[in-house]
């Protein structure tokens, strides 16, 4: 998906020369983006859990480099 939006980015706006390309890249881009709402729908996560993850993942990074 992201190579695909790069290569769209690349190509800028439709001209003759490259609308079957943009066309294609763009059908492509909104059905992969579609399958990936889908299956990965967001959710609800009370900030306190939030906080509590990053909070546990930098101390498991100073653990880590700690021990190099």
């Amino acid at each position: 998906m992201r190579t695909a939006a790069l290569l769209r980015r690349v190509l800028g706006p439709d001209d003759e020369r490259t609308a079957p390309v943009t066309g294609r890249l763009d059908a492509l881009l909104r059905d992969w983006t579609g399958e990936y709402e889908q299956r990965f729908r967001p959710g609800w996560i009370p900030v306190a859990n939030q906080a509590a993850h990053q909070a546990n993942t930098v101390l498991a990074a100073v653990g880590l480099g700690l021990r190099v």
